[in-house]
């Protein structure tokens, strides 16, 4: 077989002793693991490892693969710029990969000198890259790598962009390693990096035990909200991975799993055994996710499904619907409200704008008018297109009147948003965001919407919401 074996590997910087300082030594097990993966893979003796990380040159539109002939990191960052690594780039590797990638429209682009240049990118290996290679290079050395940075893509997309990898293997011949690089929930205890969720240890006890026991689908088909909620990196690593071991039957097994500081670490080998055709999947993750869809669109109430139906209108007819003609709800055409329409895609924002205050006759049209805004007109994104929209999801806030507060104390980011304003200059954050969980978090956000210094004087609103999802 082209593809030996998968691994996944976390990458905490202080793993490495001249960075950890005796810290490294509360993660022992995770240090056994991954010198037992190095031994391991130094008897595969594979021509290339690829190693797909969260922390390169992350696009969120496409999958990047460096093209530098020399691939070059330190921990500089760390402030050890003396614990170096170089290895050789497997270039006709990464060309063949991004072609035919490119081939079965998979969002995929090289980082070469012209892109680099353009985006001020920086192609040097990311500690995502440079801490399982630490310990891979112990014991092995002679090797070409393929550096990959997963791009926030659906879980289609990164499985299929798996296959490629596989494929490629096989056509140009090369025994390769695949490596996940990824830690798992930053949230697993109160004083953990991002805080504690709820979430975190059980998405770190559910991945773990879908990868002992293979059950790869479950893998492919997390729910976007509970991995965000989790505050992972390590998912989208795994989900291309498994799309190398696509008809592919494997042994799966745990080397370690412990979270001291907070964060998961996981050590996993899963070594290919022989074709199974049982393991082609690609058509078993469609199907879940259209089923997972259809329960979201029966869920969606009159305030969502008129969002919904206002873009998909505009994008495949640029046209705009009216209000009298598909609302039925009374409330929709005789109030008036501020509203944000925000649509998602694959759990990430895609757009979001919203009024403050009522601009419209009443709440339908204020929806219609903000769900093309969001779609088409919001400035942080490219406009949305036809082949976007099945994988869309809507979220529609309602704004109550804001009040004024004179303390931050006043503020709950989980049941107030925030206004804050110096004359002309006004920024907004909802509530109940992912990933915001504390006040300091939502001021600073709002503050930089605003273009408002933390250190000048301003005003503060709060507000409660309706939130139609």
């Amino acid at each position: 077989m082209s593809v030996i074996s998968c691994f996944l590997m976390p990458h905490p910087p202080l793993i490495i002793p001249d960075i950890g300082k005796g810290e490294e030594k509360k993660i022992q097990d995770t240090i056994d693991a991954m010198d037992k993966i190095g031994t391991l893979i130094a008897e595969y003796s594979p021509d290339t490892i690829v190693v797909i990380t969260p922390h390169g040159n992350l696009f969120r539109d496409a999958i990047t693969v460096n093209y530098d002939k020399l691939l070059v990191g330190d921990f500089g960052s760390f402030g050890h710029g003396n614990i170096r690594q170089e290895y050789i780039n497997d270039r006709e590797f990464a060309d063949a990969i991004v072609e035919e990638a490119t081939d079965e429209n998979i969002p995929a682009v090289l980082i070469d000198y012209n892109l680099k240049k353009e985006y001020m990118l920086d192609s040097r290996l990311d500690h995502g890259v440079l801490v399982p290679l630490y310990f891979v290079s112990k014991y092995f050395k002679i090797f070409d790598l393929v550096h990959i940075t997963y791009g926030l893509l659906s879980n289609i997309d990164l499985y299929r962009f798996g296959q490629v990898i596989q494929r490629t293997s096989s056509k140009l011949k090369r025994r390769i390693v695949v490596i996940a690089s990824g830690d798992l929930s930053h949230r697993l205890t109160r004083n953990a990096p991002s805080g504690f969720s709820e979430s975190g240890p059980i998405f770190d006890g559910l991945i773990m035990q879908h990868l002992k026991d293979d059950q790869r689908i479950e893998i492919m088909t997390q729910d976007n909200k509970f991995s965000e909620k989790a505050g992972e990196c390590g998912l989208r690593s795994i989900q291309i991975m498994i799309g190398t071991l696509d008809g592919l039957g494997t042994k799966n097994r745990v080397f370690s799993y412990e979270g001291p500081f907070g964060v998961g670490y996981g050590c996993v080998e899963l070594t290919v055994t022989g074709k199974q055709d049982d393991k082609k999947i690609l058509s078993d993750i469609e199907r879940k996710n259209n089923a997972i869809k259809a329960e979201a669109r029966d869920r969606e109430d009159e305030y969502v499904k008129l969002a919904r139906k206002t873009l998909e209108t505009y994008v495949l007819s640029k046209k705009r619907i009216t209000a009298e003609e598909n609302t039925k709800d009374k409330a929709l055409m005789l109030e008036k409200a501020g509203v944000f329409v925000s649509i998602k895609k694959n759990g990430e924002l895609r757009g979001c704008i919203g009024t403050i205050e009522p601009t419209k006759k009443c709440i339908a049209e204020e929806i219609i008018t903000n769900a093309i805004s969001a779609g088409i007109y919001d400035p942080r994104f490219k406009p949305i297109d036809e082949d976007e929209l099945e994988q869309l999801v809507y979220s529609v806030d309602i704004l109550m009147e804001p009040e004024k507060i004179t303390s931050k104390d006043m503020l709950d980011p989980q049941e107030y948003g925030v206004i804050v304003s110096k004359g002309r200059k006004k920024g907004l954050l909802l509530p109940n965001l992912e990933g915001v969980d504390t006040i300091d978090e939502q001021l600073r956000i709002a503050l930089r919407k605003a273009g408002i210094s933390p250190w000048e004087e301003y005003e503060m609103e709060r507000f409660r919401v309706i939130r139609h999802h």
